[in-house]
């Protein structure tokens, strides 16, 4: 009875925010949640972040068998500059520099270049003029072979933060 009283708040839960759960059902809400990627700081006294929104193998024709990874990121401004400091070399966000590896052998994958008119990769961003709680969303082509499943994504000024492959079904 219970998983059916806790079945229905959460179809409720989809059409209002207002709905409350009760105790018991908060794993229920948890699981019901979709995947959500953790958020990595950068550029430490820049006060930015970085959350992987999306990391999935993708077929372009011209780039190989499925050696596609398409990452999608947002970028936040979580907190202003330190007082009087001039803007940084951090400010400036490339996404050619984002790299990846295999976490298994330590092979490490670039950014597709850009091939004729195909866009690789987002424009640069430059973060110091913005204010906090500002983001921008980004994407990069990773040249990552079909066999690996898992990458360690390294973002600039960043620790790896490891990611599975999503693969869609056909």
């Amino acid at each position: 009875m219970r998983s059916k009283v806790c079945g229905i708040l959460l179809s409720a839960l989809a059409f209002s925010s207002l709905v409350a759960l009760p105790g018991d059902c908060a794993p229920a809400k948890a699981a019901a949640k979709a995947k959500e990627f953790p958020k990595v700081q950068m550029g430490f006294d820049t006060n930015m972040s970085v959350q992987v929104l999306k990391c999935v193998r993708a077929h372009v024709p011209g780039y190989g068998t499925n050696q596609v990874v398409v990452v999608q990121y947002r970028l936040r401004k979580e907190g202003p500059n330190p007082a009087g400091s001039p803007p940084y070399e951090k400010d400036k966000f490339w996404p050619r520099d984002i790299k990846a590896k295999d976490p298994s052998l330590a092979q490490a994958f670039k950014v597709w270049q850009q091939n004729g008119d195909e866009e690789t990769s987002s424009a640069a961003f430059w973060t110091d003029e913005w204010k906090p709680g500002q983001n921008g969303d980004g994407y990069v082509w990773l040249n990552v072979p079909e066999r690996v499943k898992v990458i360690d994504l390294i973002f600039p000024y960043t620790i790896p933060q490891r990611v599975e492959i999503e693969v869609p079904k056909a």
